[in-house]
């Protein structure tokens, strides 16, 4: 299984895909979303297949972005995430 790891376009975030080659193309894993080294999103088993490396890797940080997003343009507040035990509704 590889790994790719990347800060987020704002800074204060880190994001940790793990993605490998199968058969049909490359499979994303797993993604992870850090803050201030904390984490604060982790999700397995995803098994998405994309045709080619750089689509799983760009696909997976799309997804992250969008997560942070959530945070970031007020739609989501900490304190809500963290009552609802870090599951996103």
């Amino acid at each position: 299984m590889l790994t790719y790891e990347t800060a987020g376009s704002d800074g204060s975030f880190c994001y940790r895909l793990e993605y490998s080659q199968c058969d049909a193309g490359w499979a994303l894993e797993s993604m992870q979303v850090k803050r201030d080294g904390e984490s604060v999103l982790l999700k397995h088993g995803l098994k998405t297949v994309y045709r080619t490396e750089a689509l799983a890797i760009a696909n997976g940080i799309n997804s992250c972005e969008a997560i942070v997003s959530s945070f970031t343009l007020g739609a989501l507040s900490w304190t809500e995430y963290m009552n609802s035990h870090g599951q996103l509704p």
